[in-house]
């Protein structure tokens, strides 16, 4: 009868006729897995495989210089319509260094409502709304920010029109007044000639009826 002993390395055989002993490994689970052509399992043996990375998903990575939109398409902006590859950096307006300082600040502290308001007060006042609403639009990408973004953008353009109202406003009431005053005087005319040709055609076919 053969003796033989087991352990974690493998198998050892003794012979009792010549005492001779023959040892065979125990073959690892990765050279098992490449003999039987198929991955090792994970867990078995103590062996764990790294986690698979999810897919990588296609983003909106192009931003315009200009006003800040983002798109896939790489060579002109869908929304300005401006062509990249002709793009001059110098075509955009100078930005003062007190309204760039402001930005930065807002990019530290983007829930700071007072940073906003003096941003976009003098954004405004420079004549400076599209790179405020370019800052805006980039500020919306990032993680979590999209809807501080939207809603600062909206403030923007509101106090962008209240800019433009205020005159559009007194110079249309001052027509209306004009127009109002003209239509009056008009129409107090028109009666009194119509007053007068119906007094001047009774009177004349009165006269005319009894002969006189």
């Amino acid at each position: 009868m053969v003796d033989f002993s087991t352990s974690n390395a493998g198998l050892r055989f003794t012979c009792p006729a010549c005492g001779e002993e023959l040892f065979l490994e125990n073959p690892s689970p990765e050279r098992a897995a490449e003999d039987a052509g198929t991955p090792a399992v994970a867990g078995e043996q103590g062996i764990s495989t790294p986690a698979r990375e999810p897919p990588v998903e296609a983003t909106e990575s192009v931003v315009c210089p200009k006003c800040g939109h983002a798109q896939r398409d790489d060579y002109a902006c869908h929304l300005c319509g401006l062509v990249f590859a002709r793009f001059d950096p110098a075509s955009l307006p100078p930005v003062p260094g007190e309204i760039e300082q402001l930005w930065r600040q807002i990019e530290n502290r983007p829930g700071d409502e007072s940073l906003h308001r003096q941003f976009q007060q003098q954004a405004l006042a420079a004549g400076l709304l599209e790179y405020a609403t370019r800052q805006y639009r980039i500020l919306g990408r990032l993680p979590g920010h999209d809807e501080l973004a939207g809603r600062m953008l909206q403030r923007l353009q509101n106090q962008a029109q209240a800019r433009l109202l205020p005159g559009t406003l007194v110079r249309s009431g001052t027509s209306r007044r004009g127009f109002g005053r003209r239509g009056w005087m008009l129409i107090i005319a028109l009666a009194l000639v119509s007053g007068l040709l119906h007094f001047a055609w009774k009177y004349g076919a009165f006269s005319f009826l009894s002969g006189r």
